[in-house]
């Protein structure tokens, strides 16, 4: 009986490997992270008044689609009719992702070559989350600074846990002049 137990054990572990290999072998694999090749994105950068974002396409060779947004938002609008969310000497250091969550790594220049104020931090934050969280498989971001978590850029935002898109900042989102004088009349007519 000693023998047969020792012949039933090997065969087993054969067979538990060949199950493995034929599960990892008809697996389907799912899409890279980040996407490579040519692919048009959308960035956003602040408004005129620096009080919005608005959208700016542009073609990414897709090399590295994540770093290679953050270069385009860093280097700036092309249009002349947005203003720029964060310094030319921003750098992406590094950044990690890992199921939907990208953490991005910045140089010292992200904080202190930043104008400061409340909207300000608001616009360079979601110009980053909103950018980034359109792209495939990013949903949220989290922000350090070299190599460190990051508990605020100057001083208003929480930047301890991740963000996700808002469409709340966006200038299409922004009530027009009609509407809001609509609404102010009803309040006078109560």
């Amino acid at each position: 009986m000693y023998k047969l137990e020792r012949i039933k054990k090997p065969g087993y572990a054969l067979l538990v490997l060949l199950v493995l290999a034929v599960i990892f072998l008809l697996r389907t694999p799912g899409e890279e992270y980040p996407p490579s090749g040519e692919r048009e994105v959308y960035l956003y950068f602040a408004t005129e008044d620096a009080m919005y974002l608005d959208q700016e396409s542009r073609t990414l060779p897709g090399e590295d689609l994540y770093r290679e947004a953050i270069e385009e938002i860093v280097a700036g609008p092309v249009s002349d009719d947005l203003r720029p969310t964060v310094s030319e000497a921003t750098e992406l250091i590094d950044y990690s992702y890992e199921n939907g969550l990208i953490t991005l790594n910045f140089n010292e220049a992200i904080r202190t070559d930043h104008p400061g104020g409340s909207t300000g931090e608001r616009l360079t934050i979601y110009s980053i989350v909103n950018t980034l969280t359109s792209l495939p498989g990013i949903e949220e971001v989290l922000f350090e600074i070299e190599g460190e978590e990051l508990e605020t850029l100057v001083g208003h935002l929480d930047l301890t846990i991740p963000y996700s898109y808002s469409e709340d900042i966006l200038l299409e989102n922004t009530p027009d002049q009609e509407s809001t004088e609509e609404y102010e009349i009803e309040i006078e007519d109560n």
